[in-house]
């Protein structure tokens, strides 16, 4: 941590982390900078699974539902913290939304993938917004007045289950993006076998192909797991936990000062309201 001072305490083993997983996750599928021959050596094939196998045909249905899956549960535990935090009659209100996330899930893999069945999804949809309807708007008063408001707010509530959907979609960039990380190291790779590794000058233009393009794999890997992970966490994931993000007020002239980056100062931006 001395070599790196100013990073918070978390970031250091939040980078060892994912670093660690990138590497678990290279291991199960083969990738190994591109080099399906690396996957096949005793010592990495019993890592392999097959059906998470990079260089495998057919494996990309599997990928996509599993980018799908894990969709479903982040949304379907920013849902349940949600009702942990209303512990009231709006908590079933939640649960419905849970059940219009997980119809939205077969949806995505009815028309992605091709499997499971629509009237599983319109069913599921159904239940949860008749939940929504009987206890989204119980926030006191008469039942049957709470009701009537829910009806009231059920337009509204419908483009919400429609926009499930859409969230549900979002997921798919995490398959998109291992899949480009794939195809860049397997272009890279290919370039240097054109080169040629037949005299000097060629074998060292060849590793230097392989050395400069892994190398921008792997920064634009990085990138992706920032970039991405704070979008599915930051509009995704808090806009089912209904939590609402403050910021910094839009100024495009005006000069910030040390002040303005000192969480003590008076005029500092304020954080996020805590779930």
């Amino acid at each position: 941590m001395a070599v790196f001072p100013t990073l918070p305490r978390r970031t250091l083993p939040l980078f060892y982390l994912l670093s660690a997983a990138t590497v678990v996750w290279g291991a199960m599928n083969g990738l190994w900078f591109g080099v399906p021959q690396l996957a096949e050596l005793p010592g990495l094939r019993r890592l392999v699974v097959p059906a998470l196998n990079a260089f495998a045909a057919n494996n990309e249905a599997t990928l996509i539902r599993l980018c799908l899956t894990l969709g479903a549960i982040h949304l379907t535990l920013a849902h349940l913290w949600a009702a942990w935090r209303h512990r009231s009659l709006q908590s079933l209100a939640d649960l419905g939304w849970m059940l219009v996330v997980w119809a939205a899930y077969v949806a995505a893999v009815f028309v992605l993938v091709g499997d499971g069945s629509l009237s599983v999804a319109i069913t599921l949809a159904m239940g949860g917004l008749v939940g929504v309807v009987l206890f989204g708007e119980q926030t006191g008063g008469s039942f049957v007045r709470g009701i009537g408001r829910g009806v009231l707010n059920l337009p509204l509530n419908l483009l919400t289950a429609i926009s499930s959907f859409s969230d549900m979609v979002s997921y798919l960039r995490l398959f998109a993006i291992g899949l480009a990380s794939k195809e860049v190291a397997v272009a890279f790779n290919r370039l240097a076998l054109e080169v040629g590794f037949d005299g000097v000058v060629a074998a060292l233009g060849a590793a230097l192909l392989v050395l400069l393009g892994h190398s921008v794999n792997l920064l634009l890997g990085a990138l992706g797991v920032v970039v991405h992970g704070l979008r599915l966490n930051l509009l995704e994931f808090s806009r089912h936990l209904n939590v609402t993000w403050s910021s910094i007020p839009y100024q495009p002239f005006r000069l910030l000062t040390a002040s303005d980056l000192d969480p003590a100062s008076p005029g500092a931006p304020t954080p996020a309201s805590p779930p």
